[in-house]
């Protein structure tokens, strides 16, 4: 949030992290508070504070526990670090993905882990009760997206597709609704049309749009089906997104469908709302 870039490793040892600064064009290294106690946390989710200020991890190796760890240097360099008792998993959840769901008024208001590499574990795991939710598997790198605002007249409603289900390529989706009654989950093992193992989930005011094999296919935002079209991608697997203030999205590298590579953006602009 100050404008800087900050690079942080904690999967195979103590965390470390460092600090890019764009106008001098320097990498500075920066101290964690309290770093053996924050890594090494291989395959923990994390999240990121709406204002960019903190990181939070989620689980990961051995770890139920969460730590959060502030992304701006005191005037020592150090990030401070501090465990977050909200956020005790009901299992390590290695893999697992995290997201805010939002509430009228707050962007982070509670948080939904998703998925993991224990299959005894049921796929989701809801912050504020602490609850884990629907059927046991082994779920790894789907994408997530919310899918609505949350209001009394229409619930907060939650997508996510691909990924590796028990340890296969998946099509599958969790359609994750938050109702005053209390969380619902549905899982649907053929959901798309081919196999993501490494989907990305790009989002605009009229759908999602689920993206990797060298497809895309979007899904129609107010009812969470498929709509009948699907198009042509360069991307397969990896890379990343990254959102700019327009709402349009960088596709940033990645892997084509020929195993090689991307050596080019890709730019995502969304549709128009009718």
């Amino acid at each position: 949030s100050d404008g800087t870039v900050v690079r942080m490793i904690w999967e195979q040892g103590s965390a470390a992290a460092w600090r890019y600064d764009p106008g001098e064009d320097r990498w500075d290294t920066l101290e964690v508070d309290a770093a053996a106690m924050v890594g090494p946390r291989p395959g923990a989710a994390w999240l990121l504070d709406p204002d960019l200020s903190q990181l939070y991890l989620l689980g990961g190796g051995d770890h139920t526990d969460a730590v959060a760890i502030a992304l701006l240097a005191d005037a020592e360099g150090k990030l401070g670090a501090a465990p977050v008792d909200e956020f005790t998993l009901d299992g390590p959840r290695q893999g697992a993905l995290a997201i805010w769901l939002p509430s009228d008024t707050n962007p982070s208001a509670d948080a939904l882990v998703i998925g993991g590499s224990d299959p005894a574990l049921p796929i989701a795991w809801l912050a504020s009760s602490g609850a884990s939710l629907g059927p046991a598997h082994a779920w790894v790198d789907p994408a997530c997206a919310v899918r609505l605002a949350a209001s009394e007249a229409d619930p907060l409603t939650l997508l996510c597709v691909g990924g590796s289900l028990d340890g296969v390529p998946s099509g599958a989706a969790m359609h994750a609704s938050f109702p005053s009654a209390g969380p619902s989950i549905d899982l649907v093992e053929s959901f798309l049309p081919v196999a993501m193992p490494e989907p990305m989930l790009l989002e605009d005011d009229v759908a999602l749009y689920a993206l990797g094999e060298g497809r895309w296919f979007p899904i129609d935002r107010a009812s969470a089906t498929l709509e009948d079209s699907d198009f042509i991608a360069l991307r397969a697997r990896a890379g990343h997104s990254v959102l700019l203030s327009s709402g349009d999205t960088f596709v940033v590298g990645g892997v084509g469908t020929d195993d090689t590579a991307l050596d080019r953006w890709q730019v995502f602009t969304p549709a128009l709302s009718p």
